[in-house]
């Protein structure tokens, strides 16, 4: 193989493997949202909480999630999206993990709001690592296996979650779920790249405004959100 056949081979198997772990990332801001669902009855009962204060926990993450949808884009053109990856997988994975120690109600819902507003610059940062590593004529494929990530999500805590929950209990069910952000984070590093900058080094800062309009006509965004 020549020299020039071998990077063309690096460079395919590169954009798929960035694909790999943005969508491992948004995988796991699903399974990190709904894992909760298998384990309310049991947080419920440790801490003896109503339906609506169960439920708030449901509510605090689906807010946080709302809330960095918007300014999501807007940060990643600006700091980078694999930066901003790395920062929102950790945070919440860590936000899992302090699930695991509350110590009653009021705790947890900040721990979910904070895990909520993690997870809602995820989906923003991957759609820009798609567009910088796949040709325009590739993406709505990367994009159709990026968007398979909320069902497997749920599909994962769905399985995983009364597994755990009956097993190890619900509070190490939320450190194990933390603990596999290392592994969701590994991905992110070794093979996401920042988009290229345009010539001259400079890259287009938009508006809040500008951003809002961009979140409101993509359809696949509102689902998303809907969906907390």
């Amino acid at each position: 193989m020549t020299e020039g056949t071998i990077a063309i081979s690096r460079a395919k198997r590169n954009k798929w493997l960035a694909l790999l772990a943005v969508t491992a990332a948004f995988t796991y801001t699903f399974l990190g949202r709904y894992i909760y669902s298998s384990l309310m009855n049991a947080v419920s009962g440790e801490f003896a909480l109503n339906t609506a204060q169960a439920g708030m926990y449901m509510s605090a993450f689906f807010l946080g999630y709302i809330i960095t949808q918007v300014p999501g884009g807007i940060l990643a053109d600006r700091v980078g999206p694999k930066l901003l990856l790395v920062i929102s997988t950790a945070i919440g994975g860590l936000s899992s993990v302090l699930m695991s120690t509350i110590p009653g109600f009021g705790a947890g819902l900040v721990f979910r709001l904070l895990s909520g507003i993690a997870g809602g610059f995820v989906f923003s940062c991957s759609s820009k690592v798609i567009s910088g590593v796949f040709e325009p004529g590739e993406r709505s494929v990367a994009l159709g296996i990026l968007l398979a990530s909320p069902p497997m999500g749920i599909t994962l805590a769905s399985l995983l979650g009364p597994l755990l929950r009956d097993a190890v209990g619900w509070r190490t069910t939320f450190l194990v779920v933390g603990l596999l952000a290392l592994l969701v984070l590994a991905l992110i590093l070794l093979y996401v790249r920042d988009p290229r900058r345009t010539p001259g080094g400079i890259t287009a800062k938009p508006s809040f405004t500008t951003g809002f309009l961009e979140f409101v006509k993509n359809r696949s965004q509102l689902f998303l959100a809907a969906a907390g």
